[in-house]
């Protein structure tokens, strides 16, 4: 049999039926489904925490397993100031059209420290901010951890290395002491090529590489439209 000669219109066509499939699979995957947790919940007040840097705790390469989610991530390079930056976008989020009463996020992090400094033996991340909330007289806590930030290498349009984000973010209930909420994004961005399956994903960022900030708002836009309490 004689080679297929691809033209023009083969490759246009074969990215429009994988941009068609994406868009199907993006609005499938963000369904909501509804959680009991949540039945007769109000969350009026909530206690932002700062983001953890899990390089600065464990080191890279380790493989680290959630023990309030259960996902497991490889900690790799964060580039400094991520943890800052993540915690400031999410106090945007959380604070955007008023949705909440938000705790600052030094207050917040003085209560935690607090409770940490006269936690007893046997006592649980999950335990102390429970604790930290209830002293802040808060409904819920939200705080997040880093596993990755990685910057690109290049520019917009051509790099050597591209940009690499890992992050996780929960909402805990403070009355009922029990995690109500969480959500995670990881992504090493790709070509078109590498993933026509996302060409849906490739356009939308205006067919360009992302900086780390922006891979990082991009992923922090996608879970905070999961978050729970609209």
């Amino acid at each position: 049999m004689g080679k297929t000669k691809w033209t023009t219109r083969h490759v246009y066509l074969i990215i429009l039926c994988c941009l068609i499939s994406s868009l199907l699979f993006a609005c499938q995957a963000k369904r909501k489904v509804p959680d009991n947790r949540l039945e007769n919940r109000t969350i009026g007040k909530v206690a932002l925490l700062p983001v953890r840097n899990m390089l600065a705790i464990y080191g890279e390469g380790v493989n680290f397993r959630d023990p309030l989610s259960g996902t497991s991530f490889v900690i790799g390079d964060i580039l400094p100031g991520a943890e800052v930056f993540l915690t400031e976008q999410l106090h945007a989020s959380l604070k955007n059209g008023n949705r909440f009463e938000v705790v600052a996020t030094g207050q917040a992090s003085g209560a935690h420290m607090a409770q940490l400094a006269k936690s007893q033996p046997g006592q649980t991340e999950l335990d102390s901010i429970v604790a930290t909330g209830k002293s802040l007289k808060v409904d819920a806590v939200v705080f997040g951890r880093v596993y990755r930030f990685a910057q690109r290498s290049g520019g917009a349009f051509a790099v050597t290395s591209p940009a690499s984000v890992a992050f996780s973010l929960f909402l805990i209930d403070t009355e009922a002491g029990s995690l109500l909420w969480n959500g995670h994004f990881k992504e090493t961005q790709r070509s078109l090529f590498e993933n026509l399956f996302d060409a849906g994903t490739f356009f939308k960022r205006k067919m360009k590489w992302l900086t780390a900030e922006e891979l990082a708002q991009y992923g922090l836009d996608e879970l905070m439209q999961q978050f729970p309490l609209d």
